[in-house]
């Protein structure tokens, strides 16, 4: 890379922005006193998911995936 490039390399200012939705379902493990809950997140456009937790339904499943 010689200098002209690093330079445009340096001026070079992008900005990437995704849609994503949040949802949640619950079902039985084994037995109905064993419910389990999955959260995913979505990215709308392309329909893919970016992430998803498993767990009780307690806030602390929640917190490795905090959107800000």
């Amino acid at each position: 890379m010689d200098r002209e490039e690093a330079t445009s390399l340096e001026r070079l200012d992008v900005e990437i922005r995704i849609s994503a939705e949040w949802d949640e379902f619950w079902s039985y493990v084994g037995k109905k006193s064993n419910k389990r809950w999955t959260w995913y997140i979505i990215e709308r456009r392309s329909g893919r998911i970016i992430a998803w937790e498993n767990g009780k339904r307690v806030y602390l499943a929640l917190d490795s995936h905090k959107l800000y």
